[in-house]
């Protein structure tokens, strides 16, 4: 049988006109259709949802009083705000920065600040706490053995005396030994 010509396309289907042949053939095949995947678009991370999570079955936990387990997160966290920090800043230096400045300086410090002071203070903290610290606050005494070379430098500044070296553009102080 041949085919009818197609003087028409059925919009809602999109299919061309069909043969009674071929509409039976059609019907007495089933469609498989997969199952539609659903996705959901979240606006937080994986992590803050597990977070969040954690934080409402704790709360949900407590008003129940199943309160019987420590809670996952026992970290201390630091959380600074740059703007606010670099404000705070400015004005103790006497320093007046508009609300631009203060941002435009903020945004330069994300990307540039490094925390190298801060890791040493823990570094110090750490080795203090185990008296192992190389720091000895208030010792005024030399280490031993330097006792030789303070004892040189005394007698060097009684054999030279500094004198001005002068010229058209500069002048320096040198020394000059003493006869």
């Amino acid at each position: 049988m041949s085919k009818p010509p197609i003087d028409y396309i059925d919009t809602q289907g999109l299919s061309p006109k069909l043969t009674e042949e071929e509409k039976v053939k059609l019907k007495s095949t089933p469609q498989k259709h997969k199952p539609m995947e659903i996705r959901p678009r979240r606006m937080h991370t994986p992590q803050l949802v597990k977070e969040l999570k954690i934080l409402i079955n704790e709360v949900l936990d407590e008003r129940e009083g199943k309160m019987d387990y420590e809670t996952i997160d026992s970290d201390v966290k630091i959380t600074i705000n740059i703007s606010e920090l670099v404000a705070i800043r400015a004005s103790f230096l006497g320093e007046d920065l508009s609300e631009g400045q203060v941002e435009d300086l903020a945004n330069q410090l994300r990307l540039t600040l490094t925390w190298d002071a801060l890791w040493y203070m823990v570094d110090d903290s750490i080795l203090e706490y185990l008296d192992k610290s190389d720091k000895n606050y208030g010792e005024i005494q030399p280490e031993p053995g330097r006792e030789e070379y303070l004892n040189q430098i005394e007698k060097n500044k009684k054999q030279f005396e500094m004198v001005d070296l002068v010229s058209p553009s500069w002048t320096i102080k040198v020394p000059r030994r003493i006869k």
